[in-house]
């Protein structure tokens, strides 16, 4: 089972960059994890894939028990692994309208934008992106430094990512990247205001590129706002569910 994904030329226009497409979850009645196991490594480890989601770790003890994997569905912090016998990654959630308080940032989530685009790209799915059409999703935020020095943030296409369950609910996601310097997004950019200043806020959008079927998932269960340590090496995830 190998993901899809689109390559880049540019930032000019919207470019689904890092869009990868998981795997539908089985339609039979077996085990998630007995199904997947045998291609959980190779996913973990494909060159285009930024990280095994959420949904991965929902077996694991400290997120099961606080009731945050489960269909409670409780905010709160827990580990677990992404993958089965994979290292342990501390799980930071919250529901929309509160406050994402990561180790150097908070994050909280003001409103949300969508915008027909072009998309351009060597190798498009027809299925995804038909006559090249897609949806820039853009993110009203504002962060907060927490940290005594400047803080980088949104450089990088995999700094925030959205996990969109395809479908809804299921076992299966695309997990569509940043887009740093999009076309017809709203404006300012987060990116433009980095790096930010210590124990300073500021507010602007964060963009990301989708299909045009993916709009109607956006608010779907199991569909995330992931943000990420500002050491990339870290394993902390922190999600803000758009669905709750």
């Amino acid at each position: 089972m190998q993901p899809r994904t689109s390559p880049i030329e540019n930032d000019a226009a919207a470019d689904p960059f890092g869009v990868t497409r998981r795997p539908r979850a089985p339609k039979r009645l077996i085990p998630f994890a007995a199904v997947l196991f045998a291609a959980l490594a190779q996913l973990a480890l494909s060159p285009g894939l930024s990280s095994v989601r959420s949904w991965l770790h929902l077996g694991s003890s400290s997120c099961a028990a606080a009731g945050i994997s489960t269909s409670a569905a409780r905010e709160g912090v827990c580990s677990g692994p992404k993958v089965p016998y994979g290292p342990s990654w501390v799980f930071n959630v919250v529901d929309r309208g509160h406050t994402l308080r990561m180790p150097e940032y908070q994050v909280r989530l003001l409103s949300t934008s969508f915008h027909p685009t072009t998309v351009y790209g060597r190798e498009l799915s027809e299925h995804d992106y038909p006559n090249r059409a897609g949806v820039l999703l853009s993110f009203r935020v504002e962060i907060k430094n927490e940290i005594s020095r400047p803080l980088p943030f949104a450089t990088h296409r995999t700094d925030v990512d959205i996990l969109i369950s395809d479908p809804p609910g299921s076992d299966a996601a695309i997990t569509p990247h940043l887009v740093l310097r999009p076309n017809g997004a709203p404006v300012p950019s987060v990116t433009i205001q980095s790096p930010i200043p210590p124990h300073a806020a500021v507010t602007g959008w964060l963009t990301i590129v989708t299909p045009l079927w993916a709009e109607q998932y956006f608010t779907a269960r199991r569909t995330d706002l992931e943000f990420y340590r500002v050491d990339s090496s870290s394993r902390y995830d922190g999600q803000i569910r758009l669905w709750k």
